[in-house]
């Protein structure tokens, strides 16, 4: 049976099917060959029927499965061809159904076979061929071609699918070309147009071969045209091919539209996606699932995001143009910029528009006279607006069955006294000129609020009858001073983004946020006092404290139990933790910028702790946790070299006789990461401290000090018997003094990426310079590929 392209593009899903079908094994096998229509499935299939026939004696390629199938004459007609393959009779005639399914169960329980279903979209479709799934001879191989990966049931088989991935961009060309150019001659000023042509087809060999019939021996001004009528007038033999839309029920039908009319590309996860659907009175869980089944939607790996095929996308808008080809004030969709601009400038609503988008085509905002007060509108959902500047008077309706309002740049300074949207999900307005914010107990249902640079807003209001808010998005509202008490008590809030509100002073003074995992406090130089945590709080991990909030931390700031990362930031004064500081237990980064007082009526150790000179005390540094990777505590005056010392010793377990008069202060960093040493993974501690200070703070008990370009030390008998490397580096005065830090907490150092000339130069130098030093006799301080690379640099 030949295939219409041999292997174009198709070598390597050939063998993937191939793998996957492992002819040599005594299973039975089925394999689906999944992908939206057009994208090669048949094709792939013709090839592997080419390629392994003859290892069967019984054999059957079944083609057109879902056509036929939708009469019964078509479905006997379906049985006689796969019993004309599989059995020596090639003359059989069936009279029934339930006949041919009979007569197909008998030979598949003798014969092994190999049988391929071409365009199967219904599980009936696969009994009435089939038959009993137990019946099957060993060795026997099932391949399915089909749009929808839900018909690929177990059945007591070893399943598998395949998904047929779209041409890339030099299949799709050599595809192109075989047709529209038979002598693969491209003309020059051709060259420009093919690629539009190909960028049409995103991949789709349908596409492509449809194309090239239509274009083959065309002039080039035919092809200019044909070309620009593809954007508005999609060719029919492709429409066919992709539309499997009317197989499905109403409920998919309005979700596939309203993904391809609005919702792809748009920044909003998945989950938002079926909050905004399911409140349109639809059933997205369900649906979505279906569509991604048949092929009509995909799903990034992380759940977040719904795309699809454009020449699908294209299709989705061309169903909803044909409702009033003339008429776009009677179709349910308008996002055609032109087309919305007219409905909403010249007052022509209606009841059938349930969804507006309204983008200008370029960034600069379009000043427009908005005469459509949307009263006419009243069955519309979904209302999106960005970039549109209204030149008239205030807003005097919105409708109330929105259920997601996304208006960027607002230009009103209240919302319509009649606005009450008991269904509305989401409410997106940054950078809008509302003097107020629009959250009353009239949004009962919203969860997601942006309202994000609005810098008229001063206040934001009681929200406790707004208890489903899972996002709210307060960044850069520069003029925002205080925050109700009631939004500390949302046990729904997720993500709460304050971040550069420079003049806000009250929080809430209390938190019992269960949910809340994002917490955006940075640039907020203002807020007088930080919140008590009534309740344990597991899901905030970073927390960036800025101003005089920092001054006095609440005893239970320790019930933020999950935070990981912690940076607090003086403007002036003191910062005093709180005893409770010791329950992060999880803290993996602390980073102090000013004088940061930890409590000290915290006993931690009692153990006196000598050294040469007999000094002991009771109250020594902080315990940290285990699980600690980085401190950062530079210019921290509080921080002498008796805590230091004690912070060593707990972070990297130092044996008790150890002096504790290492005499230096102020910077030092420290992240500790697993390594491979003789091709095992070993989990232990490596540390590099960057401390800044002058000859005079160099422990007495080094044997070794020296001055110039190499250094060099002996190990005594009062060196501990840990890993070290120690450098010493000065830096030029051009150069921070915090560049070594850089390096040490920059993960890309070892490549060398996005470090400066002099940032090379110095880091280069140090570690060269370094790198024979040997840590306990095991491996190097540097990699002897590390060494020659920065060797070359420093060249």
């Amino acid at each position: 049976m030949p295939s219409n392209d041999a292997t174009v593009g198709i070598n390597s899903s050939i063998e993937a099917v191939t793998k996957l079908l492992d002819i040599e094994s005594n299973d039975i096998c089925m394999v689906g060959i999944i992908g939206l229509g057009g994208i090669g499935k048949t094709t792939i299939a013709k090839a592997i029927y080419n390629s392994f026939s003859n290892h069967f004696k019984a054999k059957g390629f079944v083609e057109n499965v879902r056509e036929w199938s939708k009469t019964e004459q078509g479905k006997i007609h379906l049985q006689e061809a796969l019993l004309k393959g599989i059995s020596e009779d090639k003359n059989l005639r069936v009279s029934t159904i339930y006949e041919g399914t009979t007569r197909i169960n008998k030979i598949l329980r003798l014969k092994k076979v190999l049988i391929i279903l071409d365009d199967v979209d219904n599980a009936d479709q696969i009994d009435t061929l089939l038959g009993q799934w137990e019946g099957f001879a060993f060795g026997s191989r099932i391949i399915l071609t089909t749009r929808d990966k839900s018909l690929l049931v177990q059945n007591g088989l070893s399943t598998y699918d395949y998904g047929v991935k779209e041409l890339d961009e030099y299949e799709a060309i050599e595809l192109f070309r075989k047709h529209a150019f038979p002598r693969n001659e491209v003309p020059e000023d051709y060259l420009e147009l093919e690629k539009q042509a190909i960028s049409y087809a995103k991949g789709l060999p349908l596409a492509l071969k449809v194309m090239d019939r239509d274009l083959c021996e065309k002039t080039i001004h035919e092809w200019d045209d044909a070309l620009d009528c593809y954007k508005t007038n999609p060719l029919e033999d492709i429409q066919k091919i992709l539309r499997s839309y009317e197989g499905l029920t109403e409920n998919e039908r309005n979700i596939f539209l309203d993904i391809a009319c609005f919702f792809k590309g748009y920044d909003m996860s998945y989950n938002m996606i079926k909050d905004v659907l399911k409140a349109c009175g639809l059933n997205p869980i369900y649906g979505i699932r279906k569509l991604i089944d048949k092929c009509l939607l995909t799903i990034d790996r992380y759940n977040y995001y719904l795309s699809m095929h454009d020449l699908l996308q294209q299709m989705g808008m061309d169903i909803v143009r044909q409702e009033a080809p003339q008429n776009p004030r009677e179709r349910s969709r308008l996002w055609h910029y032109e087309e919305a601009l007219d409905v909403l400038t010249k007052d022509m609503g209606s009841d059938k528009i349930r969804s507006i988008i309204l983008y200008p085509p370029k960034s600069e905002p379009v000043e427009v006279q908005i005469k459509a007060q949307f009263c006419k509108m009243k069955n519309l959902r979904l209302l999106l607006i960005c970039n549109v500047r209204s030149c008239n008077g205030p807003l005097v309706c919105l409708p109330n069955k929105l259920s997601l309002l996304d208006w960027y740049g607002y230009p009103f300074s209240s919302r319509p006294s009649n606005f009450f949207p008991k269904k509305l999900i989401v409410l997106n307005m940054p950078y809008s000129r509302l003097k107020e914010p629009v959250l009353k107990q009239i949004f009962v249902s919203v969860t997601y609020v942006d309202l994000s640079w609005c810098y008229l807003i001063t206040k934001i209001p009681d929200l406790s009858m707004t208890p489903n808010i899972t996002q709210l998005k307060l960044r850069g509202c520069a003029n925002l001073v205080e925050i109700d008490d009631s939004v500390g008590h949302l046990d729904k809030l997720k993500v709460w983004d304050l971040y550069a509100c420079k003049k806000l002073e009250t929080l809430p003074n209390c938190l019992t946020m269960k949910s809340l995992t994002y917490f955006d406090l940075e640039a907020c130089k203002s807020i007088k006092k930080f919140p008590n945590i009534l309740h344990e709080m597991k899901g905030v991990k970073e927390l960036h404290l800025q101003g005089n909030c920092t001054n006095e931390l609440p005893p239970s700031f320790g019930n933020l139990i999950g935070l990981k990362g912690l940076l607090i930031e003086l403007n002036s004064g003191e910062a005093h933790l709180p005893g409770s500081i010791y329950n992060l237990q999880h803290i993996e980064r602390l980073e102090f910028f000013g004088n940061v007082i930890f409590p000290k009526n915290v006993e931690i150790d009692r153990q006196s702790m000598c050294n040469s000179h007999g000094c002991s005390y009771k109250y020594v540094f902080p315990r940290l946790p285990h699980s600690i990777r980085r401190v950062d505590v530079a210019y921290c005056p509080s921080l002498d070299s008796r805590s230091l010392f004690q912070l060593l010793r707990e972070i990297m377990g130092l044996p008790p006789n150890l002096p504790p008069c290492l005499g230096v202060t102020s910077h030092m960093l420290v992240f500790p990461h697993s390594s491979t040493i003789s091709g095992s993974q070993t989990r232990h501690c490596e540390y590099s401290f960057a401390v800044t200070g002058n000859e005079n703070d160099i422990p007495y008990w080094f044997n070794d000090k020296r001055d110039g370009n190499l250094i060099s030390f002996s190990i005594g008998p009062e060196f501990p018997t840990i890993a070290l490397s120690i450098v010493f580096g000065i830096l030029s005065d051009q150069i921070e003094s915090k560049s070594l830090g850089k390096f040490l907490s920059r993960k890309s150092y070892v490549s060398g990426d996005n470090l400066t000339k002099d940032d090379i130069k110095v880091y280069a130098a140090v570690l060269v310079t370094l790198s024979p030093v040997f840590a306990s006799g095991t491996t190097p301080f540097l990699p002897n590929s590390l060494q020659a690379s920065l060797e070359k640099l420093l060249e």
